[in-house]
């Protein structure tokens, strides 16, 4: 849906300018073609889920080392309720 709008937005813009450069006799400018209209909006909203994807995997990694760690935990992080046998593995990881 987001792209959508983005798309339409850079074609509307795109035909505004073309429409005021011809009403200006300016010189010819480098504007965004069509293709490009179409991919900016899509390259980048898939570069956000590669980057959503990458931080949550980093995120469990860092959990997983913090519970794992030897080290004594602040309850901020460890509740007192947990006993020192609590370790988070990833699905499908044996110890």
């Amino acid at each position: 849906m987001a792209v959508g709008v983005v798309n339409y937005a850079a074609r509307r813009s795109l035909a505004l300018e073309r429409k005021e450069d011809k009403q200006e006799g300016a010189e010819t400018t480098v504007t965004l073609g069509g293709a490009h209209a179409v991919l900016i909006p899509v390259l980048s909203s898939v570069s956000l889920l590669v980057i959503f994807y990458f931080f949550s995997v980093v995120q469990q990694l860092v959990r997983n080392a913090t519970l794992s760690s030897p080290l004594p935990l602040p309850s901020s992080v460890c509740p007192s309720t947990w006993n020192d046998a609590v370790v988070v593995f990833f699905p499908g990881m044996t110890e």
